[in-house]
């Protein structure tokens, strides 16, 4: 037979010498169908319910994706959306030809909780504290202004009730004149001739004018008190440089003292579920360097950013690693996980590691369902990536639903 369609003529004939014929067709074909994938998605983690699946086939006459027929375009390009459900999904591709042949793809893709939206723990507190810092500083300056100095406007409305405030003494003092403050009816005798009217009608006499020292004295109304302006100037700045340079050490110690963050996804369950508030020690590896068992929050590439992961150390420089049995095997030796990972979970994988220097080897402690070192294209975390230190968990709610919905 030639390859391809074969025509194929079947005679029957009995011992009479009749006979009957038919005739079939016998497809050879030794080549399989071409099914190649365009994006990898094995070993991904992701939020969303679909997966998509691009590739192109060649050769075949159907194609199924998890045992359900598509049908790519004309060239053979196809885009399809797989469903998942949470944790691991099993993607399988196959393509078959008219012979029977078949060529297949597999790939495991886990689905995780959609991370749920919270403001970050830093703006909280950064927000919090400047706007103590406001409301402080808007009280101060209304408290201050109950301690201005009035107007200069205002002075002539005092000289108006100059008379409302005569000094209780006044009476009983004798002016410059010569009056006496008890009774001016007994200081007539005394007037001079010259304070007399003149003779000559130029009018009323010189009539004694009270000095600047009489008995009447002006007593003003009690000021009220306010620091001078320059000092309120400089008080102002003060304040303000306060709130800044505290809002300054805010964000300083909750960037490169303190790490706060949520778990957003169960890969390392039991340890750290969805939804725990985690607290890092960013300086934890200023004078020392991770070791194994560590729990690390580190920087990760992922879809062209930069997103933070938490994993559990592994291996360390130098270490070589392999997988046996469900167990991980370091440098020949089997490591106990009992601590931190239930004893009916293996750990499996294919291919064995020898971690580099300034590198370490990462797993979450849900090794079923778990994106880490064993799938990564570059398998290692550098050492520079790692940004801090697991220090403890809470429940503690921080997200603005669960806030509100916990009082």
């Amino acid at each position: 037979m030639n390859e391809g369609n074969n025509p194929v003529a079947v005679w029957v004939v009995d011992r009479s010498g009749n006979r009957k014929s038919f005739e079939t067709s016998v497809i050879l074909d030794t080549v399989v169908p071409i099914l190649s994938i365009l994006k990898e998605v094995g070993g991904t983690e992701t939020a969303n319910d679909t997966v998509k699946v691009e590739g192109r086939v060649d050769d075949y006459s159907r194609i199924t994706v998890n045992n359900e027929e598509f049908s790519p375009d004309w060239e053979g390009n196809f885009a399809v959306d797989v469903p998942l459900e949470l944790g691991q999904n099993n993607i399988q591709v196959d393509a078959y030809d008219d012979a029977g042949n078949v060529t297949s793809y597999r790939a495991t893709v886990t689905r995780i909780e959609k991370p749920k939206f919270s403001i970050p723990i830093p703006v909280i507190a950064a927000a919090v504290l400047l706007l103590g810092g406001i409301i402080f500083f808007v009280v101060k300056k209304i408290r201050d202004s109950q301690y201005e100095y009035e107007d200069d406007d205002d002075d002539d409305d005092d000289d108006n009730d100059d008379g409302e405030y005569e000094d209780d003494n006044s009476d009983d003092e004798e002016d410059d004149n010569g009056f006496s403050g008890d009774n001016p009816a007994d200081n007539a005798d005394d007037i001079s001739s010259e304070h007399r009217v003149k003779e000559d009608g130029s009018g009323l006499g010189n009539i004694p004018r009270r000095e600047s020292g009489g008995s009447r004295k002006k007593n003003l109304k009690p000021s009220k008190f306010r620091p001078h302006k320059i000092k309120n100037k400089r008080q102002e700045i003060i304040s303000i440089a306060y709130y800044a340079l505290l809002l300054i050490v805010t964000i300083v110690i909750f960037n490169y003292v303190i790490l706060l963050g949520t778990t957003s996804s169960g890969s390392m369950e039991p340890t750290l579920r969805v939804g725990n508030f985690c607290v890092y020690n960013a300086l934890a590896y200023t004078a020392s360097e991770p070791e194994r068992g560590d729990i690390i929050m580190f920087n990760f590439a992922k879809d062209g950013r930069e997103v933070a992961y938490v994993k559990r150390v592994i291996g360390i420089p130098g270490d070589k690693i392999q997988f046996l049995d469900g167990y991980v095997i370091i440098n020949g030796q089997t490591v106990n996980e009992s601590a931190y990972i239930p004893e009916n979970v293996e750990t499996n994988c294919e291919r064995s590691f020898e971690v580099p220097e300034n590198s370490y080897f990462v797993m979450g402690d849900n090794r079923e369902n778990s994106y880490d070192s064993r799938y990564w294209e570059n398998p290692y975390v550098p050492r520079k990536e790692i940004r801090g230190k697991f220090m403890f968990s809470s429940d503690f709610p921080i997200t603005v639903k669960e806030f509100f919905a916990s009082l």
